[in-house]
């Protein structure tokens, strides 16, 4: 599976794309969900950040639990 992440999706109501890797990342911690392969293509450089950040810690959660 693979997802490509925009931050800012228009109607904020629901979340945006940081919303979505939180919950990814959350699932990788608790579940040790296999994160899916990932991109970002936002213009929004600090909310690609955060998004990236939350990815990379999904999948260093991930790597952590098949380690042990």
């Amino acid at each position: 599976t693979d997802i490509s992440f925009d931050h800012d999706l228009g109607d904020t109501t629901l979340g945006d794309g940081y919303t979505v890797a939180r919950y990814i990342e959350r699932e990788a911690h608790l579940r040790g969900t296999k994160p899916p392969n990932w991109s970002i293509h936002s213009r929004n450089p600090v909310g690609a950040g955060k998004i990236a950040q939350a990815m990379e810690s999904a999948m260093s959660a991930t790597f952590l639990l098949r380690s042990d």
